[in-house]
């Protein structure tokens, strides 16, 4: 039996490529947070629920970047309920404005049609109404 020849590095065939490296969370077996993100967020604004939903799934997930995405669905349904506290006051106090000022209108009405004869008449209500109707010209 011949003897074997020793062979050399350049006999030997060309060895395969290496595979890609995995990311860690593929080599853990974890899971990633779902693609795209932004879309997520920007449903969990408009749609609260859902971002409550959604952060509270991943903020149960053990890696780092399911953390992170549920924390952000969970800001972005929060800013949501913020946005709509905050619209809800501004929009109660230009009505209740509007009601004060329609109240003072009124009585600036009733002021001017009683006119000077209830007030000289020395009513009361004509002392109040001439009083209504003194406060309503220092705001006009």
């Amino acid at each position: 039996m011949p003897a074997k020849k020793p062979v050399s590095p350049a006999d030997e065939p060309p060895a395969a490529p290496a595979a890609a490296a995995a990311p860690p969370a593929a080599v853990a077996g974890a899971e990633t947070p779902p693609e795209p993100k932004m879309l997520f967020y920007v449903v969990s604004f408009f749609v609260p629920i859902a971002g409550i939903i959604l952060g509270a799934i991943y903020l149960g997930k053990p890696d780092k970047p399911n953390k992170e995405f549920g924390k952000n669905c969970l800001v972005a349904a929060l800013a949501n309920f913020a946005l709509g506290i905050m619209a809800f006051c501004c929009f109660m106090s230009l009505y209740v404005s509007f009601i004060v000022v329609y109240i003072v209108i009124i009585i600036a009405v009733l002021g001017a049609a009683a006119g000077g004869a209830m007030h000289n008449a020395g009513g009361a209500l004509g002392h109040l109404v001439g009083a209504a109707w003194a406060a309503l010209r220092l705001f006009f």
